[in-house]
Protein backbone atom coordinates (compact mmCIF):
# COMPACT_ATOMS: atom_id res chain seq x y z
CA UNK A 1 0.00 0.00 0.00
CA UNK A 2 1.28 3.93 -0.85
CA UNK A 3 0.36 6.49 0.84
CA UNK A 4 1.43 9.88 0.37
CA UNK A 5 0.38 13.73 1.48
CA UNK A 6 1.13 16.93 0.66
CA UNK A 7 0.34 19.85 1.98
CA UNK A 8 0.63 23.32 0.91
CA UNK A 9 -0.22 26.72 2.97
CA UNK A 10 -1.11 29.91 1.04
CA UNK A 11 -0.32 32.35 3.74
CA UNK A 12 0.02 33.34 7.06
CA UNK A 13 -0.34 36.40 9.10
CA UNK A 14 1.40 37.27 12.11
CA UNK A 15 0.77 40.07 14.81
CA UNK A 16 3.46 39.78 18.13
CA UNK A 17 2.91 36.46 19.63
CA UNK A 18 -0.39 35.74 17.88
CA UNK A 19 -1.09 34.60 14.46
CA UNK A 20 -3.26 32.89 12.17
CA UNK A 21 -3.16 30.26 9.02
CA UNK A 22 -5.51 29.64 6.38
CA UNK A 23 -6.22 28.07 2.61
CA UNK A 24 -3.98 24.65 3.47
CA UNK A 25 -4.55 22.23 1.39
CA UNK A 26 -3.88 18.59 0.90
CA UNK A 27 -4.57 15.43 -0.83
CA UNK A 28 -4.27 12.01 0.32
CA UNK A 29 -3.81 8.96 -1.79
CA UNK A 30 -4.35 5.16 -0.78
CA UNK A 31 -4.11 2.66 -3.67
CA UNK A 32 -3.23 -1.01 -2.96
CA UNK A 33 -4.52 -1.97 -7.01
CA UNK A 34 -8.25 -2.73 -6.18
CA UNK A 35 -9.09 -1.11 -3.64
CA UNK A 36 -8.54 2.70 -2.89
CA UNK A 37 -8.83 6.11 -1.54
CA UNK A 38 -8.81 9.64 -2.12
CA UNK A 39 -9.03 12.48 0.26
CA UNK A 40 -9.06 15.82 -0.33
CA UNK A 41 -9.11 18.55 2.33
CA UNK A 42 -9.02 22.01 3.04
CA UNK A 43 -7.88 23.35 6.94
CA UNK A 44 -7.61 26.46 8.36
CA UNK A 45 -6.29 27.26 11.50
CA UNK A 46 -4.76 29.54 14.67
CA UNK A 47 -2.48 29.50 17.01
CA UNK A 48 -0.73 31.22 19.67
CA UNK A 49 2.41 31.44 21.91
CA UNK A 50 3.99 33.28 24.43
CA UNK A 51 7.32 33.07 26.43
CA UNK A 52 8.24 33.34 29.95
CA UNK A 53 12.06 33.94 30.29
CA UNK A 54 13.03 30.48 29.55
CA UNK A 55 9.80 29.18 28.78
CA UNK A 56 7.47 29.12 26.39
CA UNK A 57 3.57 27.82 26.16
CA UNK A 58 1.90 27.37 22.61
CA UNK A 59 -1.77 26.63 21.86
CA UNK A 60 -3.39 25.84 18.28
CA UNK A 61 -6.61 24.97 17.10
CA UNK A 62 -7.12 23.73 13.30
CA UNK A 63 -10.15 22.72 11.37
CA UNK A 64 -10.41 20.77 8.48
CA UNK A 65 -13.06 20.01 5.60
CA UNK A 66 -12.77 15.95 3.91
CA UNK A 67 -13.62 15.18 0.87
CA UNK A 68 -13.35 11.54 0.83
CA UNK A 69 -13.77 9.04 -2.65
CA UNK A 70 -13.60 5.41 -2.62
CA UNK A 71 -13.30 2.28 -4.25
CA UNK A 72 -13.83 -1.80 -3.00
CA UNK A 73 -13.47 -4.86 -4.58
CA UNK A 74 -14.98 -7.79 -3.76
CA UNK A 75 -14.39 -11.08 -5.63
CA UNK A 76 -14.70 -15.02 -4.06
CA UNK A 77 -15.60 -18.15 -6.07
CA UNK A 78 -18.49 -20.38 -4.99
CA UNK A 79 -17.83 -23.45 -3.12
CA UNK A 80 -19.58 -26.59 -3.51
CA UNK A 81 -20.97 -28.02 -0.73
CA UNK A 82 -18.83 -30.26 0.51
CA UNK A 83 -21.35 -33.41 0.61
CA UNK A 84 -21.14 -33.06 -3.13
CA UNK A 85 -17.76 -33.07 -3.13
CA UNK A 86 -16.64 -29.76 -2.67
CA UNK A 87 -14.45 -27.58 -4.36
CA UNK A 88 -15.31 -24.14 -6.49
CA UNK A 89 -18.44 -23.87 -8.62
CA UNK A 90 -17.81 -23.71 -12.60
CA UNK A 91 -19.56 -19.98 -13.02
CA UNK A 92 -20.89 -18.90 -9.21
CA UNK A 93 -19.31 -16.30 -6.97
CA UNK A 94 -18.99 -12.71 -6.94
CA UNK A 95 -16.39 -10.29 -8.54
CA UNK A 96 -17.44 -6.38 -8.12
CA UNK A 97 -16.11 -3.12 -7.18
CA UNK A 98 -18.18 -0.31 -5.84
CA UNK A 99 -17.84 3.19 -5.01
CA UNK A 100 -18.32 6.17 -2.69
CA UNK A 101 -18.05 9.60 -1.96
CA UNK A 102 -18.99 11.67 1.07
CA UNK A 103 -17.88 14.39 3.34
CA UNK A 104 -15.92 14.31 6.85
CA UNK A 105 -14.29 16.81 9.20
CA UNK A 106 -12.18 17.08 12.06
CA UNK A 107 -11.50 19.68 14.54
CA UNK A 108 -8.09 19.37 16.28
CA UNK A 109 -6.02 21.37 18.81
CA UNK A 110 -3.02 21.10 21.39
CA UNK A 111 -1.37 23.49 24.21
CA UNK A 112 2.05 22.55 24.58
CA UNK A 113 4.66 24.38 27.35
CA UNK A 114 8.34 23.57 28.11
CA UNK A 115 12.11 25.11 28.12
CA UNK A 116 14.06 26.63 25.63
CA UNK A 117 17.92 26.14 26.12
CA UNK A 118 20.95 27.12 23.83
CA UNK A 119 23.97 24.49 23.56
CA UNK A 120 26.75 25.99 21.99
CA UNK A 121 25.02 26.83 18.27
CA UNK A 122 21.73 23.85 19.02
CA UNK A 123 18.41 25.06 20.35
CA UNK A 124 17.14 22.19 22.33
CA UNK A 125 13.55 22.16 24.02
CA UNK A 126 12.14 19.38 26.12
CA UNK A 127 8.55 19.39 26.24
CA UNK A 128 5.16 17.99 27.47
CA UNK A 129 1.49 18.70 26.56
CA UNK A 130 -1.85 17.02 25.03
CA UNK A 131 -3.27 16.67 21.99
CA UNK A 132 -6.94 16.65 21.06
CA UNK A 133 -8.59 15.67 17.98
CA UNK A 134 -12.25 15.10 16.61
CA UNK A 135 -13.32 13.42 13.47
CA UNK A 136 -16.47 12.45 11.86
CA UNK A 137 -18.04 11.46 8.52
CA UNK A 138 -21.27 11.89 6.59
CA UNK A 139 -23.36 8.74 5.85
CA UNK A 140 -22.73 7.57 2.31
CA UNK A 141 -24.25 5.05 0.34
CA UNK A 142 -22.11 2.50 -2.23
CA UNK A 143 -22.68 2.07 -5.89
CA UNK A 144 -21.68 -0.44 -8.00
CA UNK A 145 -21.94 -3.68 -6.56
CA UNK A 146 -25.78 -4.29 -6.33
CA UNK A 147 -26.45 -5.78 -3.05
CA UNK A 148 -23.51 -5.90 -1.59
CA UNK A 149 -23.11 -2.28 -1.06
CA UNK A 150 -22.21 -0.67 2.02
CA UNK A 151 -25.20 1.91 3.51
CA UNK A 152 -23.28 3.77 6.03
CA UNK A 153 -24.26 6.04 8.93
CA UNK A 154 -22.63 8.78 10.01
CA UNK A 155 -19.82 8.81 12.52
CA UNK A 156 -17.38 10.34 14.76
CA UNK A 157 -14.32 9.35 16.73
CA UNK A 158 -12.63 11.49 19.59
CA UNK A 159 -8.64 10.93 20.82
CA UNK A 160 -6.86 12.93 23.82
CA UNK A 161 -3.08 12.21 24.35
CA UNK A 162 -0.78 13.41 26.51
CA UNK A 163 3.04 13.87 25.12
CA UNK A 164 6.52 14.51 26.17
CA UNK A 165 9.42 14.70 23.71
CA UNK A 166 12.62 16.69 23.02
CA UNK A 167 12.85 19.30 20.09
CA UNK A 168 16.14 20.56 18.47
CA UNK A 169 17.17 22.58 15.92
CA UNK A 170 19.68 25.11 14.65
CA UNK A 171 19.76 28.45 12.29
CA UNK A 172 22.33 28.95 9.29
CA UNK A 173 22.57 31.76 7.51
CA UNK A 174 22.44 31.13 3.71
CA UNK A 175 24.73 32.57 1.26
CA UNK A 176 21.58 35.00 -0.06
CA UNK A 177 21.06 36.21 2.82
CA UNK A 178 18.54 34.32 4.11
CA UNK A 179 18.05 31.88 7.05
CA UNK A 180 18.44 28.23 6.71
CA UNK A 181 16.47 26.41 10.01
CA UNK A 182 16.65 22.88 10.67
CA UNK A 183 14.55 20.92 13.22
CA UNK A 184 14.53 17.47 14.61
CA UNK A 185 11.64 16.50 17.18
CA UNK A 186 10.49 13.02 18.66
CA UNK A 187 7.82 12.87 20.87
CA UNK A 188 5.95 9.97 23.20
CA UNK A 189 2.47 9.75 23.14
CA UNK A 190 -0.11 8.32 25.39
CA UNK A 191 -3.94 7.89 24.32
CA UNK A 192 -6.20 8.75 27.30
CA UNK A 193 -9.33 7.52 25.53
CA UNK A 194 -10.89 4.50 23.56
CA UNK A 195 -8.55 3.77 20.70
CA UNK A 196 -11.12 2.61 18.40
CA UNK A 197 -13.09 3.93 15.65
CA UNK A 198 -16.85 2.57 14.93
CA UNK A 199 -18.99 3.02 11.57
CA UNK A 200 -22.78 1.41 11.93
CA UNK A 201 -23.09 -0.25 8.64
CA UNK A 202 -25.53 -2.16 6.70
CA UNK A 203 -25.61 -4.17 3.05
CA UNK A 204 -28.12 -2.33 0.32
CA UNK A 205 -30.29 -5.12 0.24
CA UNK A 206 -30.93 -5.15 3.95
CA UNK A 207 -30.57 -1.85 5.37
CA UNK A 208 -32.52 -3.02 8.21
CA UNK A 209 -30.01 -5.55 9.82
CA UNK A 210 -27.17 -2.78 10.18
CA UNK A 211 -23.78 -4.46 11.80
CA UNK A 212 -20.76 -2.65 13.12
CA UNK A 213 -17.29 -1.91 11.57
CA UNK A 214 -14.73 -1.60 14.25
CA UNK A 215 -11.11 -0.36 13.41
CA UNK A 216 -8.22 -1.61 15.12
CA UNK A 217 -6.97 -0.58 18.51
CA UNK A 218 -4.61 2.31 17.73
CA UNK A 219 -2.83 1.33 20.65
CA UNK A 220 -2.08 3.69 23.92
CA UNK A 221 0.98 4.10 23.71
CA UNK A 222 3.39 5.75 20.23
CA UNK A 223 6.12 7.49 19.31
CA UNK A 224 6.27 10.00 16.94
CA UNK A 225 9.85 11.44 14.81
CA UNK A 226 9.56 14.34 12.62
CA UNK A 227 12.42 16.45 10.94
CA UNK A 228 12.29 19.39 8.47
CA UNK A 229 13.71 22.91 7.79
CA UNK A 230 12.18 26.50 7.12
CA UNK A 231 14.25 28.10 4.92
CA UNK A 232 13.65 32.17 4.68
CA UNK A 233 14.00 33.51 1.55
CA UNK A 234 13.33 37.24 2.47
CA UNK A 235 11.22 38.68 5.30
CA UNK A 236 8.13 37.98 3.48
CA UNK A 237 9.26 34.73 2.05
CA UNK A 238 9.19 30.99 3.69
CA UNK A 239 9.38 28.05 2.80
CA UNK A 240 9.12 24.87 4.55
CA UNK A 241 9.63 21.05 4.18
CA UNK A 242 8.33 18.53 7.04
CA UNK A 243 8.48 14.68 7.61
CA UNK A 244 6.59 13.28 10.36
CA UNK A 245 5.92 9.50 11.33
CA UNK A 246 4.14 7.96 13.93
CA UNK A 247 5.05 4.22 15.25
CA UNK A 248 2.27 2.69 17.20
CA UNK A 249 2.23 -1.11 18.36
CA UNK A 250 -1.16 -1.20 15.34
CA UNK A 251 -0.07 1.33 13.17
CA UNK A 252 2.53 3.45 11.11
CA UNK A 253 2.23 6.46 9.04
CA UNK A 254 3.85 8.86 7.25
CA UNK A 255 3.38 12.16 5.46
CA UNK A 256 5.60 14.82 3.96
CA UNK A 257 4.52 18.35 4.26
CA UNK A 258 5.44 20.99 1.93
CA UNK A 259 4.75 24.62 2.78
CA UNK A 260 5.19 28.26 1.98
CA UNK A 261 4.29 31.44 3.88
CA UNK A 262 4.09 34.74 2.37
Amino acid sequence: MAAFSVSITRWRMAVGSWARSAGTTAALTLDTGVNGLRDRRYRAGAYATTTMGAGYIDAAVAGAVHQFETTRHVAFVAQLDPQLGGGPLFGGGIDRSSTARYDGRDVTGFIESGISRTVGPVLLQPFAGLDASRVSSDAFSEGGAGSIDFVASSAASASLRGAAGIRTARTLDAANGGVFAPRVEVRYLHELLDGTAMVPVAFAEAPTNPFTVTSAPYGAHAVAASAGFVFSLSRQLLLSANYRAVFASTDRRQAMTLGIAF
